[in-house]
């Protein structure tokens, strides 16, 4: 049997701890058997595995093969002809070097979460009764069947069976997330199945006492404690990839495999065009190779991890100015893919400061009520780092601060505590010649020793069940001259912070499911669910009820639940797991200690800047404003970044494929390759630059909050951005071709390939204005939206024009202002044919939604507006 279903008596017998405590070779077998009061801590990977289990990264093994590949060119290069260009290849392992040393300074992430939890006890001393004597041990030193005395203010050690209390309440928020103190009762006998946040005979590590005395007797140390099981959960690495790295792997695997494919086709091709010509000799053999081996550096898209790192890192900056410090940069991006938020309450939808919201009571009483709170109060004023500060349950510091401001006369003679059979505390006073004992407690209690008659009685009791099922706790009050008289009745709860509705609401519009998992009792979650106008019909559910589901079970309700009372971290936990299972990307919010595993196993952690050091450190994401609409901005920016990968990766495909094409091509037919080996390493430079970087760097737009969310099996390239990269491949690809083929432009043959070359960079660098839009909106429209890509492409054709006229590198004589304009305005036709199909395509899909409207009013006989 568990430990709250035991009585005091028995589980004294079952851990052999009685009145005297433990014996010292009691302690000694305890410790032997159930082992010390410390959290393990995980034997860590040496760096050398870290360094090693980064450098494996599918993305950053495309990296290190581009590597490789370069610098054997250029090595290549330099023993042949003494001239080498080692830029690129230093690009590249600065590249593989910040990917290394972001994922190997990331990982330390979860061990210095679990540090800052073993933290929370360091040099903490605890009071426990052994051979019949008071001691004062360390927290290490204690045992299984210690018996504990607890007094207010101490910060509980380990779980324990209660066998003594006296006004004993105990902040569970750190465990539990409930906002109010719970009220503990050693005598209390539990049903096996009590939910953790209601087994009121029990404490457990972590949490604090705020009222009262006690004693337990300690039934579990260590790993073995609820807050050990967390810590636990804190060192488990997330063996889920998030979404972006999963979509950025499969893309480059099947660009790197295209290419490799296309590459040995062109060096088979080439070879055996030589054996045809008789040249088949080891130094054209190389030749072939080496050109081979340039086209899959040419396809491979190496620099797609280096402009993801530096595009996340220049958007971490910008979201900080927005109060969301991001500490993992692909945070920066999942985010924007988030289809579920897994809200705690407490704290994060709410203060996390109970609040008197009203007092309802006639005005002549009110004074009455301000006495009552000032006298029969336990707390007290202290003073914290300069500043005074109240101490005691949040409920009554609620009804004080109310009160503040009221002035009290008057002497306390006697007082007399709460207790679970009175359920109300009394306080008897002097005031000048008259003697008045106040009541404060349980509305039916109090109630029912006032001179009420029974409809009045009823009456107010209806009252107060009104505002209990909107969350409020009604403490009612009462004072005693000959007559107990009926004062009023205070609504205290945990107040919605004021931006909460209207982001949730925010984010259901953009497709997003918003649910609530809180330690609080199903009343006052239902609640606040509804006061932020989620679903609560058939879509609450207990913890209690969740436990008794089957994996299966529990996923096919996920879908319509909004809300989880009583959730534990470890059912926190198991909701994201399954919800990751089903497809959904998950973010988990929170601030307290028992959020914190949730947060690290979800796609996404938030955290509240208030919150506790634990909880910032598993998260991804910390809201430093503590405002949930700052998740809103997050999610919009997110899905920013998502399109601007898109615009990017549309763009650097667009370049690949028609690179690769035309060479493939040109191979097909036996024609010479119109670039040469130096032309598709520059091509590379320029495209995987400043104007590839600056096209991932559009601004947010406002539509992207319209738009559902990604769902984690979509691929980054969808069937739309698809058949933009083919066409405008093939557009490409036709006109380069036409140009090598027929010199339409008619240039001087000397200077055929390097024209060609030229139009088909130029035709490349006017696409990325293409790529700027996704759908059909109109490239005039946005133009100057992102003057940076403007400035970038414009550099891009500069470089291009003077390395082209004035160097000699790529064209043996000046191709003059003429052919400069002919390839300027060739490749503008680009820009040009995809107007023209998107203007085509806005007025036929305008005409046919005319048509719809048309046929509908006709049908139904109504009229637009």
């Amino acid at each position: 049997m568990k430990e709250h279903s035991l009585s005091i008596t028995s589980c004294e017998k079952k851990y052999r701890s009685g009145a005297n405590g433990l014996s010292q070779a009691e302690v000694n077998r305890s410790k032997e058997i159930n082992g010390s009061n410390v959290l393990s801590e995980k034997k860590q990977k040496s760096l050398f595995k870290k360094i090693m289990s980064a450098l494996s990264d599918p993305m950053l093994v495309i990296l290190e093969f581009a590597l490789i590949i370069t610098l054997g060119i250029n090595l290549g290069k330099y023993f042949k002809n003494k001239e080498a260009d080692f830029i690129e290849c230093l690009g590249i392992g600065f590249s593989i070097l910040i990917s290394v040393s972001l994922t190997v300074f990331m990982e330390g992430r979860s061990q210095k979460a679990f540090k800052l939890l073993n933290r929370l006890y360091e040099k903490t001393t605890v009071k426990v009764i052994r051979n019949g004597k008071n001691e004062i041990i360390s927290r290490e030193e204690v045992v299984v069947g210690d018996r504990v005395i607890l007094v207010t203010g101490d910060k509980i050690c380990a779980d324990g069976r209660l066998v003594k209390s006296k006004e004993l309440s105990v902040d569970e928020s750190a465990l539990t997330g409930e906002s109010d103190s719970v009220r503990k009762d050693a005598n209390a006998v539990l049903p096996e199945r009590t939910l953790l946040a209601e087994r009121t005979n029990c404490v457990y590590s972590g949490t604090l006492v705020v009222t009262g005395n006690g004693e337990m007797i300690v039934t579990s140390v260590g790993d073995k404690t609820q807050m050990g099981e967390i810590a636990s959960e804190l060192q488990i690495k997330n063996c889920v990839s998030a979404p972006l790295n999963d979509k950025l792997t499969k893309l480059s695997r099947s660009i790197t495999v295209m290419g490799i494919v296309c590459a040995f086709f062109v060096f088979v091709l080439s070879v055996i065009k030589l054996a045809i010509n008789k040249e088949l000799v080891f130094s054209n053999v190389s030749d072939c190779f080496v050109n081979a081996i340039v086209l899959i550096v040419a396809s491979v898209p190496e620099g797609l991890p280096a402009t993801v790192a530096v595009s996340l890192t220049l958007n971490v900056v910008k979201l900080s100015k927005s109060n969301a410090l991001i500490k993992k940069m692909v945070a920066t991006e999942t985010v924007g893919c988030v289809s579920v938020i897994c809200s705690d309450k407490t704290g994060t939808l709410t203060q996390n400061k109970m609040t008197c919201e009203k007092i309802i009571c006639k005005q002549e009483n009110k004074s009455f009520i301000a006495e009552n709170v000032k006298f029969n109060s336990t707390v007290k004023e202290m003073v914290k780092d300069g500043k005074t500060v109240l101490e005691g349950s949040p409920t009554e510091k609620a009804l004080v601060t109310y009160f503040k401001d009221f002035d009290f006369k008057g002497e306390l003679i006697n007082s007399t505590p709460f207790s679970s059979d009175t359920k109300y505390t009394s306080a008897t006073v002097k005031k000048e010649n008259l003697i008045i004992t106040y009541f404060k407690g349980a509305p039916e209690k109090i109630i029912e020793m006032c001179a009420l008659n029974d409809y009045e009685k009823r009456k107010i009791l209806d009252e107060i069940a009104v505002n209990q099922k909107k969350g409020k706790r009604c403490i009612a009050f009462a004072h005693k001259k000959e007559t107990t008289f009926f004062d009023g009745y205070a609504c205290i709860s945990d107040p919605v912070r004021k931006d909460v509705k209207k982001a949730v609401n925010e984010c259901i519009g953009a497709g997003i499911k918003v649910k609530i998992l809180t330690g609080d009792n199903y009343l006052t979650a239902c609640a606040v669910a509804e006061e932020l106008g989620l679903n609560t019909y058939n879509g609450v559910l207990n913890a209690e009820q969740v436990e008794e589901m089957s994996d299966e079970k529990l996923k096919s309700e996920l879908d319509k639940v909004n809300v989880i009372a009583r959730s534990t971290p470890m059912i926190k936990l198991r909701i994201v797991r399954l919800l990751k299972e089903m497809g959904e990307v998950v973010a988990v919010t929170g601030d307290g200690i028992n959020d914190a595993p949730a947060m690290k196993q979800a796609d996404i952690g938030i955290a509240m800047g208030s919150g506790e050091e634990i909880t910032k450190e598993a998260g991804d994401v910390i809201l430093l404003d503590d405002s949930f609409s700052t998740i809103v901005k997050a999610i919009a920016f997110g899905r920013s970044v998502y399109k601007n990968f898109q615009r990017f990766i549309m763009f650097q495909l667009t370049v690949n494929i028609s690179a690769v094409s035309v060479i493939l091509i040109c191979s097909l037919l036996g024609l010479d390759s119109p670039f040469t080996s130096m032309q598709l390493l520059w091509l590379n430079v320029i495209m995987d630059g400043p104007p590839a970087l600056s096209l991932s760097l559009e601004g947010v737009r406002e539509e992207y909050m319209q738009y559902p969310p990604v769902k984690r099996s979509a691929g980054i390239i969808n069937k739309r951005i698809l058949a933009k990269v083919i066409i405008n491949a093939g557009i490409i690809g036709f006109v380069v071709l036409y140009q090598y083929s027929t010199n339409f432009l008619n240039v001087n043959v000397t200077v055929l390939k390097a024209v060609t070359f030229t139009l088909f960079a130029f035709m490349n660098i006017f696409n990325a204005f293409n790529c700027k839009e996704l759908v059909t909106e109109s490239v005039i429209k946005n133009f100057f939206s992102n003057k940076l890509m403007v400035a970038s492409m414009g550099i891009a054709m500069a470089l291009q024009f003077v390395i082209t006229e004035f160097t000699g590198v790529f064209s043996p004589e000046k191709l003059g202002f003429k052919t400069w304009g002919k390839i300027i305005g060739i490749s503008l036709t680009l820009i040009l044919i995809n107007e023209l199909y998107k203007t085509a395509y806005r007025i036929i899909k305008k005409n046919i939604q005319n048509l719809h409207k048309k046929r509908y009013y006709e049908k139904t006989g109504e009229r637009a507006n």
